[in-house]
């Protein structure tokens, strides 16, 4: 992993106080594919003149990111001062040239004065890639290099057709909602494919109706739960799917969120884990490792007060620790939260990983339908590589 510093977007997040959540999902996001962001909660330090350092980040800033919604524009106070600045700004910006980019965190109707900025929506699966595609063109319009885990997280969607599925449900033991997918491709893959999706939906949903009974029973609280099921990518039969959720079980301190993965690498593989990509190569481990605890110091990740490393994790958890991941033609996404064994305290976050990085560990058959799929994870030819790993 390369280390060096390397000129990168100057990012400004504003924000009403009461979405604070959304704002910081969207702060760590930037920082996991290196791009700077100045936001209050963690750029300012004890004794900072709050009102000097917040205009002075945002006259700095090369794009000025603003969490809509209705309290954005209902409440009085300095985020107003910063949307009258950030209108002001972008009149002296060449044409074309991205400076506002508004993030919808509900279904809120724009200002005039913002509506003629297209904008993202926070409560959409792909919000990440849609954000990341619009960081990518800034970069390229001021000439500035791309880091590689903005090409990943920007890697284009070739989707086939789907139908959508809701289900909600309400009763005396809570609320809980279940949003899928099925595909409409036809033949056994497919209809694996579907399996796949509707076993990891519906059977979510069917034990959460069983734990909320048992719960209401015992303590006569409430509960909520819920599930998406959405498709971070595909390309020819590479199917990549996440699974978010959360759940609060009343009388409860907090709910508890996690986001699992499923990756299906065609007719020839099947579902693949992240032992299925590396064979449980141990050298492949110990490099992966080392490769998240250098960009999780640049994300700047702490545990306490020390720099967040896996090393301990990995020991105690293995290649388990990597399980939930996400790929598409540029490379892979790695998921973490308490689904992987880490603290709540951190809750999730990414590290994006480049195939270059890991090919050489990769399974001959993971290589060859890769290379099939028309992924760039060549180097060395599929018949270079043997068995593909060395063992534990």
């Amino acid at each position: 992993m390369d280390t060096k510093k390397a000129p990168t977007l100057q990012t400004f997040l504003s924000y009403p106080r009461e979405r604070e959540e959304e704002a910081r999902q969207v702060y760590r996001f930037l920082r996991s594919v290196g791009v700077e962001c100045w936001w209050d909660q963690e750029s300012l330090v004890p004794g900072d003149d709050w009102d000097r350092e917040r205009a002075a980040a945002q006259r700095k800033a090369d794009i000025f990111l603003l969490v809509c919604s209705s309290e954005t524009f209902a409440r009085r106070g300095v985020i107003q001062r910063e949307i009258r600045d950030a209108v002001e700004t972008a009149k002296d910006r060449p044409p074309g040239e991205i400076y506002i980019v508004n993030l919808r965190s509900s279904d809120v109707e724009l200002p005039t004065e913002l509506a003629r900025y297209h904008w993202t929506d926070l409560f959409s699966p792909d919000w990440k890639s849609r954000l990341a595609r619009t960081l990518k063109k800034s970069l390229g319009q001021r000439g500035q290099p791309i880091p590689e885990a903005v090409e990943i997280a920007s890697a284009t969607l070739a989707s086939g057709r789907t139908k959508a599925v809701e289900i909600e449900e309400e009763d005396e033991t809570g609320s809980r909602g279940a949003y899928f997918f099925s595909y409409e491709d036809t033949g056994s893959y497919w209809e694996y494919v579907n399996a796949e999706i509707i076993t990891t939906a519906m059977g979510g949903l069917l034990e959460s109706r069983r734990h909320m009974a048992d719960w209401k029973r015992e303590r006569d609280q409430s509960s909520d739960w819920q599930l998406s099921l959405s498709e971070f990518h595909r390309q020819g039969e590479l199917v990549s799917l996440v699974v978010a959720g959360s759940s609060y079980f009343g009388g409860t301190l907090h709910p508890n969120h996690f986001v699992t993965t499923i990756n299906i690498f065609g007719p020839s593989c099947g579902r693949v884990s992240i032992t299925d990509l590396f064979d449980h190569n141990s050298k492949a481990l110990s490099i992966l490792v080392e490769y998240c605890d250098l960009d999780l110091k640049r994300q700047g990740f702490e545990l306490g007060e020390e720099p967040l490393s896996l090393g301990g994790y990995a020991e105690s958890y293995g290649w388990e620790l990597f399980e939930h991941f996400s790929v598409n033609e540029r490379g892979m996404i790695l998921n973490f939260s308490e689904a992987a064994g880490l603290p709540h305290v951190l809750a999730t976050f990414e590290v994006y990983v480049p195939w270059e990085a890991m090919r050489t560990f990769l399974t001959y058959s993971v290589r060859c339908f890769l290379e099939k799929s028309g992924l760039p994870v060549s180097g060395a030819s599929v018949s270079d590589l043997g068995g593909g790993s060395q063992g534990s």
